[in-house]
């Protein structure tokens, strides 16, 4: 008979409990303490600590959380719900004097980052960056690198200044794939005219990490891939033309798109700057240098006019130059061959170039010697080809000398023996020596900078006996004094120290503060030349005037204004031809412009220097403003 099963199955499933010997079945039972679940006094006192522990760290992470890491967390949840945008300035546009737009901007469409919502590591923003690329968006090296390693990223960063419209509308038609990208329009500084006014007007250029390092927090409100000026007046005026950006804040949705204006700022825009410059002659200077640098095989030059009452610079001329909107825009190429060519294009030998100032400085020589009383405008002197002092000899440019020749004759045929004995002496005749020659130097701007509105200008050199006795340890002889009084030996001047010298020959024994940003009438510093009286200037006046009515500039003299000046040929040392100079000014009873042009290893400044001279004036007084006196 089948033997039903239990309530949970088989008997089998279950074993018999084992039963004592009163029948009883023998289950082994728990103590009481186990029974009620109750810990030993041990086991309490490490979870009380285990719990104390677990609240401290607790505490401490809240703390840090919400004093010491509170600002940052805080600043991520705003700034996944809010985006402030830079609202860019305008930059100011750059006219000349007669209101010609030199430099203004142009639209163009970047490419932009909010590197806020970017990728957050190195090889997914690198990939996001090749997607990029295959749009046809080129980015640069520096700013890949930047946004890459995560440099930039709480900051919008500009990845291509500049992109194709057809890449544009690739890039905006694929934004789903890169939300955190956008097209924005931007300013791209543009220069109408790209040689002439290279060194004047300058170029804007993107902010190297030394310059992001200076300006980092800023009142202007810099950003890193900002551009600012660096050279000419773009980099002299650069907190003016920039302007102050404004500021956006939008509020945005989860996609990151933007929904409503919160706060906005606008931007102040840049202000316009006029210029002294005038384009006309600026032009005009420029083909007549550039024609003389060719026709002599020189190196480059320089060419300088300003208007000796005020300091105006209306034409500033360095050759060779640089095509501004190629190297401002990055070619490569371009700039390559730009800072390796040898002839320095960067370089502006009008206010940083120190020459040998050659037979330029004896007009001051000359005021001088009259000034100190060492001659009268009539004493005369001999010429014979030369001085010699013990071995040495000192030499005219004229074998044979000159003859006899008072102060009009030196410097019109600028005989050097007359020189060299006003200036250092010879036998029983006491010339002005070093000291004063040096005093007057500095009292006509030389040795100095001339204080001009333009970056990077030298100062020249006038060398002293102390100087040669600590840098070279010799001692000063009178050959040195000899050298001095005709420009020769160390005597250096940038072309700009010369038109400022000149110049206070023009206007009756003023210094002026040459500048190239208009400034308003009654601003313009005058330093008197108080050791040099009117009558002095008026005799080496006439005795430049000789220089081109009967002397070595006799080329000015078919010009239809009366035009009075100085050659130079300043040995350049090395083997090398000498440097050509001329300066002088026109008209001659009331001059308006002062002329100075100096052509790198050109020879004789008769030959190379004058003819850009004629030039100059010929365009000046066929369109400048030149009052109608001719009294030649």
């Amino acid at each position: 008979m089948h033997k039903p099963s239990s309530l949970f199955g088989p008997d089998a499933v279950l074993p018999a409990a084992p039963r004592g010997p009163s029948g009883e079945v023998g289950v082994d039972l728990p103590s009481r303490a186990r029974a009620q679940g109750v810990l030993t006094p041990g086991a309490v006192r490490a979870a009380a600590l285990a719990a104390i522990l677990v609240g401290i760290v607790i505490v401490v992470r809240l703390v840090e959380l919400q004093v010491r890491e509170g600002a940052m967390w805080r600043a991520y949840a705003e700034g996944n719900r809010l985006r402030v945008e830079t609202i860019p300035a305008h930059r100011g546009i750059v006219r000349d004097r007669h209101g010609a737009v030199l430099a203004d901007n142009a639209t163009a469409l970047a490419v932009e980052a909010d590197a806020r919502r970017a990728p957050r590591t190195p090889d997914a923003r690198a990939a996001a960056l090749a997607v990029l690329t295959s749009y046809g968006v080129t980015v640069g090296d520096d700013v890949r690198a930047d946004f890459v390693e995560g440099s930039a990223l709480f900051s919008s960063v500009i990845l291509s200044d500049e992109v194709a419209a057809e890449t544009a509308v690739r890039v905006m038609a694929h934004q789903d794939q890169l939300p955190w990208i956008r097209v924005v329009p931007r300013d791209r500084r543009r220069a109408l005219d790209e040689d002439s006014l290279a060194h004047v007007v300058g170029y804007v250029g993107k902010m190297t990490p030394e310059e992001w390092e200076r300006l980092e927090g800023d009142p202007a409100r810099y950003a890193r891939d900002d551009t600012l000026g660096k050279s000419g007046v773009e980099k002299q005026y650069e907190t003016l033309l920039r302007g102050m950006p404004g500021r956006r804040q939008i509020e945005v949705n989860a996609r990151g798109q933007g929904e409503t204006s919160v706060i906005e700022e606008p931007p102040r825009h840049g202000a316009d700057v006029t210029l002294t410059i005038d384009e006309g002659l600026q032009a005009a200077a420029s083909r007549a240098l550039a024609r003389a640098i060719t026709a002599v095989g020189g190196n480059g030059g320089a060419a300088v006019a300003l208007d000796p009452r005020t300091g105006e610079v209306r034409a500033l001329v360095s050759l060779p130059a640089f095509r501004i909107n190629e190297f401002a825009g990055g070619d490569a190429a371009y700039v390559a061959r730009i800072l390796a060519d040898p002839q320095q294009r960067l370089f502006n030998r009008v206010l940083a170039g120190q020459y040998p100032i050659g037979s330029t400085i004896k007009p001051m020589i000359a005021a001088a010697t009259l000034q100190e009383g060492v001659v009268e405008p009539r004493t005369k002197i001999l010429s014979t080809g030369g001085l010699r002092v013990g071995d040495w000899f000192f030499p005219d440019w004229k074998a044979g000398g000159h003859g006899w020749v008072d102060v009009y004759g030196a410097m019109a045929e600028s005989v050097n023996t007359y020189f060299y004995v006003v200036g250092g002496g010879f036998e029983d005749r006491v010339g002005l020596g070093i000291d004063r020659m040096a005093r007057y130097a500095r009292a006509f701007g030389l040795g100095e900078a001339a204080g001009i509105d333009l970056p990077g200008e030298r100062e020249g050199f006038i060398p002293t006996p102390e100087w040669k006795e600590r840098v070279k340890g010799e001692p000063w002889y009178v050959g040195d004094t000899y050298h001095f009084a005709i420009g020769q030996g160390d005597v250096l001047a940038t072309p700009l120290q010369v038109a400022r010298m000149t110049a206070a020959f023009a206007n009756g024994g003023y210094l002026v503060t040459p500048h190239v940003v208009m400034r308003e009438e009654g601003d313009v510093p005058l330093q008197r030349i108080g050791s040099v009286g009117t009558a002095v200037l008026d005799v080496v006046k006439a005795a430049m005037r000789q220089t081109v009515t009967d002397g070595s500039a006799r080329a000015l003299g078919t010009l239809p204004v009366a035009i009075a000046g100085k050659t130079g040929t300043a040995q350049a040392g090395g083997g090398k031809p000498p440097h050509a100079w001329f300066t002088g000014f026109a008209p001659y009873q009331n001059p308006e412009i002062v002329v100075t042009v100096l052509v790198e290893y050109g020879g004789e400044g008769s030959a190379a220097a004058v003819p850009v001279a004629h030039e100059i004036f010929q365009w000046w007084v066929a369109y400048g403003t030149v009052s109608a006196e001719n009294d030649s």
